[in-house]
């Protein structure tokens, strides 16, 4: 037997989960069932603004699963509905245990325990140091000629005009700073 999950979404909070009786009428094992509540819909599903959703978890062969799907799809008290195959559970295999392994990470555990307590005890340093901002001259871009350079703004200029223009930005710049 296959495992098999459905849910269904139903208008009447009132009406039982609809996909029961045909699992059970062709002959399928239902291990859970849950009602998931009324629930609002993104856009009206066949008129509706909110339905109920409802699942199903059940063991049936894949031979009556045209049957079930059948049913639900001609069943109109239902709005919606899927039917997936539930993955076998699979057991987890145990690996092997290296002893020396084990000793080699508790070794490593605890040279990072010492670690953090050689950070813990020692004297913390300033965030920001008060070194001197070392300055960065840019060198202009000089095309083949060396008569132009292509300026930060896109503009050709003359070397002499964005020498100049960069000595005023600097200039602007020791004064904001301070400097």
């Amino acid at each position: 037997m296959t495992r098999y999950e459905i849910t269904t979404i139903v208008a009447d909070e009132t009406a039982p989960n609809p996909a029961l009786a045909p699992i059970q009428a062709q002959g399928g094992t239902i291990t859970h069932e849950e009602s998931l509540g009324k629930r609002r819909f993104s856009y009206p599903i066949k008129g509706e603004t909110s339905g109920v959703y409802h699942r199903v978890r059940f063991d049936a062969e894949p031979s009556m699963i045209g049957a079930i799907d059948t049913t639900l799809h001609n069943d109109p008290s239902i709005l919606r509905y899927l039917l997936v195959t539930q993955p076998r559970e699979v057991k987890a295999i145990a690996p092997e245990v290296d002893e020396a392994a084990i000793e080699a990470l508790g070794d490593v555990t605890t040279m990072n325990r010492d670690a953090e307590a050689t950070k813990k005890s020692a004297p913390s340093e300033p965030a920001v140091t008060e070194e001197e901002p070392t300055e960065v001259v840019a060198e202009p871009a000089v095309d083949t000629e060396g008569a132009t350079v292509t300026s930060e703004t896109g503009k050709n200029e003359s070397v002499a005009d964005e020498a100049t223009r960069q000595a005023t930005l600097d200039e602007k710049l020791k004064n904001i700073l301070g400097k």
